[in-house]
């Protein structure tokens, strides 16, 4: 049985590694398909589900983690940025101040090119 029949006769999603379970089991049994799912789903559909629930409540944790942590790095990242420009600022104030060349383009050109 192919894991697309299963998920059409009891009409669940499973992982891959849940279907080859459930494939050993189908295999070790004498019941056909449809008889085999209508008998695992009566069996097992609580649990499966409540499997799955749990994965889907820890990868929702995994994804809050990581997000809250991506939030932190761009913060961490925008505040060098803005030390940097403030820093780039003050450099640029001091050599304006040192060469006098406020409001000249020209002078700042000269000075920009050396």
């Amino acid at each position: 049985m192919l894991q697309s029949e299963f998920t059409q006769r009891v009409g669940i999603h499973v992982t891959s590694a849940m279907f080859e379970e459930i494939h050993k089991q189908y295999m070790e049994s004498e019941l056909d398909k449809d008889a085999f799912c209508q008998q695992w789903k009566r069996k097992h559909m609580d649990s499966a589900t409540n499997d799955m629930v749990q994965q889907i409540y820890l990868l929702q944790m995994q994804l809050e983690a990581t997000e809250k942590k991506r939030v932190q790095e761009r913060e961490h990242a925008d505040k060098e940025l803005l030390a940097a420009i403030k820093k780039g600022n003050a450099y640029a104030d001091e050599l304006i101040r040192i060469y006098d060349v406020k409001g000249d383009d020209k002078a700042m050109r000269e000075m920009l090119a050396k």
